[in-house]
């Protein structure tokens, strides 16, 4: 088959010329249905099938959906390829919408939003109809809600509550059981009926894909449940501290482990004097409070490293035990040993929805996924190889933004790439300032430094609570804050403080390093 598009309308025309006058063909072409041209065609000399064959054959090259309607349309409009998003610098390809009104403006609501000829709009259609542009009619919706329902906001009716919840878990449920991160390791023994969120207090039933042994554990913060026949729950330190020398004895050979002689008296595990990077593997329950480790020691540590020239890297057990491959992946990159480097000028930046970018944290990130305004990615071959999410300032208000999470994919470095998603957001979204975290446990801060961040301070140490049954996992202390513990713990004592409350009812606690803090 040999045919042009040119070849295909003139077809197309002189089929319908047989019913139409010419001058209403370009009608008939925009505002017909595929179904009514396909009748008129099926008269002509071209049938249905032959239409369909000739139809894919001009548009091979063109990644649709393939749907006949869409493979009309491109040829009818003589498109070479699927437009791209309105907004600027959004490269994403829009959705078809059907052959009468052809492709939408928007990618997604959200781009919709940022538009400036879409706010323009909201504006002009405010200041027309109430003669203010930022007018928000909140007083007339909450007048209605008490009206009707005797409450001023409608998602504060129980059967609103329900549906929006159960909307999230069957979400949650699906996202979970299809996870790459969990099918070569776990199964889940539960359905959709027994789910009930993802947080330390709903265990579920789960089957060990190594041993296939039968165990309970909870997901909270992403994390991969602990098969307790492979990884007992009071584990040998020394034989998971052993595991990592191994990993970093593949790259180099002169190792030293349990030196004293280095920081004064204070034990590093492992020490690679070439790249002048020490390592700390720390058990829950060796370096635990309850074990005489104070809320500094893990700082001062690394302060006395630092003014020996090494950078101290500090690795809590559960990370080792359930995020084994994102903590190989910093460490090698610490070790200058990933293999696989792309250069940020070969990548497309464009921005990503909140599912993506979660499930690019969960996999690649140390601390998982967060919620973000905004969220940023780099594209390499199509593939999603680094992200930044930036979002409010948390914590100090006077600050219009903060970075919240960056990362590359596990084994890659992206030469460039923190600075290009920094300047495309700087570009786009016009900040008067913004602050970021970096933890010392991990990072030595350079990342900021040579992208133009000033260093203000670094933040006292932060803690988690441990549960003394077996030292698990580590939980956030966000959870255990003083006034909600009448509702999370058994005993409740509101004449103690919250660590005393927290001793009473079986939780030790485990201190970091705190955070280095920048600014822009």
């Amino acid at each position: 088959m040999n045919i042009t598009r040119e070849d295909f309308l003139s077809c197309f025309r002189s089929s319908l010329e047989n019913k139409y006058l010419t001058s209403d063909i370009n009608v008939i072409i925009n505002k017909f249905s595929t179904n009514s041209i396909l009748s008129f065609l099926s008269k002509g000399s071209y049938d249905n099938k032959k239409f369909d064959e000739m139809l894919r054959f001009i548009t091979k090259d063109i990644n649709t959906s393939n749907k006949l309607s869409e493979l009309l349309f491109l040829v009818v409009n003589m498109l070479e390829d699927i437009p791209e998003c309105y907004r600027e610098q959004c490269f994403n390809k829009v959705n078809f919408e059907n052959f009468v009104n052809g492709y939408y403006k928007y990618c997604s609501p959200k781009c919709a939003r940022s538009s400036k000829e879409v706010q323009n709009k909201a504006k002009l259609t405010s200041l027309n109809k109430y003669g203010n542009e930022y007018f928000n009619n909140r007083n007339k919706s909450k007048s209605t809600c008490l009206l009707k329902y005797g409450i001023s906001n409608i998602s504060q009716l129980k059967d609103v509550k329900d549906k929006k919840k159960s909307i999230y878990y069957n979400k949650m449920y699906h996202n979970m059981i299809s996870s790459d991160r969990l099918k070569d390791k776990v199964e889940p023994l539960f359905d959709r009926c027994e789910y009930e969120g993802c947080s330390y207090d709903n265990i579920y039933k789960w089957k060990c894909n190594m041993c296939e042994y039968v165990f309970e554990y909870h997901i909270n913060n992403g994390i991969i449940p602990r098969c307790t026949k492979c990884y007992p729950l009071q584990p040998n330190h020394s034989k998971r501290e052993n595991l990592v020398f191994e990993f970093c004895s593949n790259y180099f050979s002169d190792i030293v482990v349990g030196d004293r002689t280095i920081l004064e008296g204070k034990e590093i595990d492992i020490y690679i004097p070439e790249i002048k990077l020490a390592i700390e593997y720390n058990g829950l329950y060796w370096h635990s409070e309850g074990r005489g480790v104070n809320k500094n020691y893990h700082l001062n540590k690394t302060f006395l490293a630092k003014e020996k020239g090494i950078q101290l890297i500090h690795i809590f057990e559960d990370e080792w035990i359930e995020k084994q491959d994102i903590v190989k992946s910093i460490l090698l990159a610490k070790m200058g040993k990933i293999e696989n480097r792309i250069f940020a000028r070969k990548c497309i930046i464009k921005e990503v929805d909140s599912k993506t970018s979660n499930k690019f944290l969960s996999d690649n990130h140390i601390q998982g996924s967060i919620n973000g305004y905004i969220a940023i990615g780099l594209f390499y071959l199509e593939d999603l190889a680094s992200i930044l999410v930036v979002g409010k300032s948390r914590f100090n208000k006077n600050y219009d933004y903060e970075i919240l999470r960056f990362c590359n994919k596990i084994n890659t470095t992206v030469v460039g790439g923190f600075s290009k998603l920094l300047k495309y957001f700087k570009n786009t979204y016009k900040p008067k300032n913004i602050i970021t975290y970096a933890d010392l446990r991990y990072s030595d801060g350079k990342i900021y430094t040579t992208t133009g961040f000033s260093y203000i301070r670094h933040t006292k140490p932060n803690y988690y609570y441990l549960n003394t049954s077996g030292y698990i996992s580590r939980f956030s202390r966000m959870k255990f804050q003083k006034h909600k513990l009448s509702k999370t713990l058994e005993y409740f004592n509101p004449e103690l403080t919250e660590w005393e409350n927290m001793q009473l009812n079986g939780y030790d606690r485990i201190w970091d390093c705190g955070n280095y803090v920048y600014e822009i």
